[in-house]
Parts: structure tokens; C-alpha cells; sequence
């Protein structure tokens, strides 16, 4: 009885794996139903591209901004806990 409850046990690492997955299916799913060729105009400049290219770019640079964020706000407070600490 211990085994089957053990082998009903998921961690967070397979769960972070099944999410993982499932996101990328979904993105490659509207990447190729999204071929179609779009205008997109930025102040004096046009450009036209696929759908799906300008989809993967932006999700990139949300992706990047997202880590630059990330990344700043753990150096703050790991700098913050360096100040706060008492000299012994």
C-alpha cells in the first residue's frame, strides 16, 4: 500500500516539466496556424513580416524584460540583506 501512494506522489520538478511541455505545444500550435504576413507600422517605418515571426519576437522581449527584472530584484535584495547585517 506505501508503494502505490508513493508512486502517486508528483514533485514540483515533474510538474514544472508537464508545464513546460504543455506551454511549448500550445505555442507552436498558433505559430503555424499564424503564417499569415502582417503590416506593422512604427512611427515613419512599415515593416512586414509573418505573424508568427512577430509573435516569437515579442514574446522573447517580454521573456527578456522578465529575467532583467528578475535578475535586478534579487541583486537589491541580496545588496539590502548586506547592509542590514550587524558587524559582529
Amino acid at each position: 500500500m506505501d508503494k502505490l501512494l508513493d508512486m502517486k506522489k508528483v514533485d514540483a520538478s515533474m510538474l514544472r516539466r508537464i508545464g513546460v511541455a504543455a506551454a511549448v505545444i500550445i505555442a507552436v500550435v498558433i505559430v503555424f496556424q499564424n503564417i499569415h504576413s502582417v503590416d506593422t507600422r512604427l512611427l515613419f517605418i512599415t515593416i512586414s513580416m509573418p505573424h508568427a515571426i512577430w509573435s516569437i519576437l515579442l514574446f522573447a522581449a517580454g521573456f527578456l524584460a522578465g529575467w532583467l527584472t528578475k535578475r535586478q530584484r534579487v541583486k537589491s535584495a541580496e545588496e539590502e540583506a548586506e547592509w542590514t547585517e550587524e558587524p559582529q
